[in-house]
């Protein structure tokens, strides 16, 4: 039996040594430095990248920048096992394929990050002499480019060395043609807008937060946000990322130069009698919630002088008429400011008829002022 193992050995270990290279060719030497000098910057950006995402405790800055450690260390991965198979002749792991490269290509994709790279060196000077809202709006938006760059720098390796990236079992191919999506149920997916969000939710009302460009926000949600009000910059969201059980629909305030300023939530149809006890109730509800959370409101519940809707019967025909309110507000002051950059809350209770009512939430951050005096100059600019 020893012999049998001793001989299978010697077999194992004469097969195994006819893998390896002793000398490399001139062209695998280039491919070799090549590698190398890739493999070096591309460290140093992973190291620097994982610098800035242990200086961050949460919030979509650090989704931003976690997503593109991932992505750098992928790239990192990718050059490595290149590197190690090519200098020791072994074959790359199953991990890491290697394809056709396609020169071409990388040569657009390299156009593509140098435009990009003097694209990132504006938006960082930019950011740096912003503060506040528009500091961090801005630093979103490097963040936002920099991954961006990072996707563009794996194409590139791909390209221009011929390798495959690594696919996940849960996306490997199918084995039948029936498992497949067939091209009209793709392009039914691809025109709903909707996909599985690719950024975590922030920490502001509904999981969004001031300055957020439409952009980021279509990528939390995984949604398409279409235009109700182009004057207002007013978008329509079906679901946010944090949703709330008492509203149905969200509108959001989106200005193109300090990004979201106002989160606009209506509430569902409060089924209610005509001394509007459900609509109410409701309201008292959500006005106990947002207390939690915010602090006390100034609360107006109070029927208009003179109004000839002034009996317990009729509280629902009064609202309806608007000779009634029933609004809690909040406001932030320096004393007791609000939190997430929020400037003002505004809950509106409102009837469609003597049996039905609803709830509007209105959040106000502190750029609001910009988003308005952006409208008023699109209304007037023309006159």
């Amino acid at each position: 039996m020893r012999r049998v193992s001793a001989a299978l050995l010697l077999l194992a270990i004469s097969i195994t040594s006819g893998c390896f290279k002793n000398e490399l060719s001139p062209e695998e030497k280039a491919l070799v430095d090549s590698l190398r000098t890739e493999l070096k910057a591309t460290q140093s950006e992973l190291s620097d990248a994982k610098a800035k995402d242990a200086t961050l405790s949460g919030g979509l800055m650090k989704a931003l920048v976690g997503i593109r450690v991932e992505i750098l260390g992928t790239n990192v991965g990718l050059l490595e096992q290149r590197l190690n198979a090519l200098q020791s002749g072994s074959p790359i792991k199953q991990v890491i394929q290697v394809s056709s490269a396609d020169p071409e290509l990388a040569k657009k994709i390299e156009t593509e990050i140098s435009v990009l790279n003097d694209d990132l060196v504006k938006a960082r000077t930019d950011a740096a002499v912003n503060g506040g809202l528009v500091g961090v709006m801005k630093a979103a938006a490097v963040a936002t480019k920099e991954q961006t760059l990072a996707m563009l720098q794996q194409r590139y390796l791909v390209a221009k060395y011929g390798l495959s990236l690594p696919m996940p079992a849960a996306q490997a191919l199918p084995a039948t043609a029936e498992a497949a999506p067939s091209a009209q149920e793709s392009s039914t997916l691809s025109s709903a807008g909707k996909q599985a969000p690719e950024l975590p939710a922030g920490s502001g009302p509904f999981g969004l937060e001031a300055g957020l460009s439409k952009d980021l926000i279509e990528r939390m949600t995984g949604q398409l946000l279409t235009v109700a009000d182009e004057a207002q910059s007013l978008y329509m969201l079906d679901s946010p990322p944090k949703p709330n059980d008492a509203f149905e629909q969200y509108g959001l305030v989106i200005s193109p130069t300090v990004g979201l300023c106002e989160i606009r939530a209506v509430g569902k149809t409060v089924n209610t009698n005509d001394y509007g006890h459900q609509l109410r109730d409701a309201f008292d509800g959500l006005q106990s919630a947002l207390t939690t959370v915010y602090g006390k409101p100034q609360v107006l519940d109070a029927l208009m002088p003179g109004s000839i809707w002034k009996d317990s019967r009729d509280w629902m025909m009064s609202l309806r008429k608007k000779d009634r309110s029933l609004i809690a507000e909040w406001k932030s002051t320096q004393s007791a400011p609000l939190k997430s950059d929020v400037k003002s809350i505004t809950m509106v209770a409102r009837a469609q008829s003597t049996d039905k009512g609803y709830i509007v939430a209105q959040y106000s951050f502190a750029n609001e002022p910009t988003c308005e005096a952006e409208e008023n100059q699109r209304k007037t600019g023309s006159l």
